[in-house]
């Protein structure tokens, strides 16, 4: 690996630091590192417990079980020698879940409930499940900074790479006409298109990957492999973890 790429994996800092630092330390830092903790998960928290329990008031209701938790020092006991933090994460959400279950067993359970409490009822397909709601999550991220890099510097990866998401049979002179009217594509050729479209697909990889290494501090090349593989990401990888580490 290039002293570059070393130290850009190292400055990303790894969720188990910000655990510990939320159960240590001044009464601020703490109070800075679960609000870190809490604004980097709380979608994927949110998405999984929706979509597990199927109400969104029963969802609300666990997700401030894991914040309070959180608050209250109910992971200072974390061990990362363990796993990765997002195992721990996973666990302590079916923790949760299980708990809420067991508390509203007998009660009326709407369509949407029911069909949720059949549909993941074993540890297997709550992992599962819990792995689609990660992956959504990054995808999510990595798209948000994509816009926010084509707003900020005018380069119009995000119109492109989201037009052909949207228009996947599109030939590049359907491109090129439809996308001309858009700040940063005006003039568009087929030619420009394809190389802009090349281009964006390669910054979505890098910053996907990004998002991924996040969550694992500074990983080596094979454990952030094993993490695109786990999540279902390698397509959407590959070609940054080349890059990345040569």
């Amino acid at each position: 690996m290039s002293d570059s790429q070393h130290d850009h994996l190292s400055r990303i800092s790894t969720l188990w630091t910000q655990l510990f630092r939320a159960h240590g330390g001044c009464a601020e830092e703490a109070r800075a590192a679960q609000e870190a903790i809490i604004e980097r998960y709380s979608s994927t928290v949110y998405r999984y417990l929706r979509k597990v329990l199927g109400d969104a008031d029963a969802a609300d209701e666990v997700f401030q079980q894991f914040a309070l938790g959180l608050v209250r020092g109910d992971f200072r006991h974390a061990d990362p020698s363990k796993g990765r933090f997002r195992d721990y994460l996973k666990l302590s959400l079916l923790r949760l879940v299980s708990k809420y279950r067991r508390r509203a067993a007998g009660e009326p359970l709407g369509a949407e409930q029911a069909a949720a409490s059949q549909a993941f009822q074993t540890e297997d397909q709550l992992t599962s499940a819990f792995l689609a709601s990660c992956r959504d999550d990054l995808l999510d991220r990595a798209w948000a900074k994509l816009r926010d890099l084509e707003s900020q510097t005018g380069q119009p990866f995000f119109s492109v790479l989201d037009y052909r998401a949207h228009h996947p049979q599109a030939t590049s002179e359907q491109m090129a006409e439809d996308l001309s009217g858009q700040p940063g594509c005006r003039g568009a050729t087929p030619a420009g298109v394809r190389k802009t479209l090349e281009r964006a697909r390669m910054k979505f990889a890098d910053l996907l990957l990004d998002e991924v290494a996040e969550g694992l501090g500074s990983p080596t090349r094979d454990a952030l492999e094993q993490e695109i593989i786990d999540l279902g990401l390698h397509s959407y990888c590959r070609s940054a973890l080349g890059r990345r580490f040569g």
